[in-house]
């Protein structure tokens, strides 16, 4: 099961050396989101990541800077799906949210979508979650993976799996406390690996 990292919206001193010590620790997917940052800033934010990582980051802004790291994931928010029809980047990795399950629907031509939010969120107060604890998902053949976003920490990762999600996605759990970040991640990957969900 997939266990993605979104970054904070907003950066933070010392952010880069956390996400390489994420990757350090097995981290597989880390999706770059900094929606106020500038072209310039976000390109040094990459560059302060080993660039053996490069290929596992997915960018939410600035598409265009892919080329310059060998970056192949893209995530294109529900406004800008329509982008992603008629960009074609071999071997692109792509992803995209949704909101209501029925939009899977729609998302066919992306490798996976995030679905939020899943539990009330950790970093975004009053957004609360959608689904209670005896909730299963359920896919027609050929739609995308759906990893779950929304308010998942140690305490609930087990029940992604068993809700019958490809994987979770956190933020909240991670970055609320930063200087924990790296224990959270690990306690969130052995939470996994106990395969206790399944």
């Amino acid at each position: 099961m997939k266990l993605i990292v979104i970054s904070n919206s907003i950066s933070f001193k010392g952010e880069e050396l956390i996400v390489n010590q994420l990757f350090e620790e097995g981290l597989e997917i880390y999706h770059l989101r900094k929606e106020k940052t500038s072209k310039e800033d976000y390109r040094k934010y990459i560059e302060e990541i080993n660039p053996q990582f490069y290929h596992q980051i997915a960018l939410h802004q600035y598409h265009e800077l892919a080329d310059d790291y060998g970056i192949k994931r893209f995530h294109y928010p529900e406004y800008e799906r329509t982008k992603q029809m008629v960009v074609n980047r071999e071997k692109e990795i792509s992803s995209t949210s949704i909101h209501k399950l029925d939009k899977l629907e729609e998302v066919n031509p992306f490798s996976y979508v995030f679905f939020s939010p899943v539990f009330d969120s950790l970093s975004k107060i009053g957004y609360q979650g959608v689904v209670d604890e005896r909730f299963k998902l359920t896919k027609k053949h050929g739609q995308p993976e759906v990893v779950a976003l929304g308010g998942i920490s140690s305490q609930n990762v087990k029940l992604i799996g068993k809700m019958g999600f490809d994987g979770a996605a956190v933020l909240g759990a991670l970055w609320n406390n930063p200087s924990n970040a790296v224990n959270a991640f690990k306690l969130l990957q052995k939470q996994l690996e106990t395969n206790e969900f399944q």
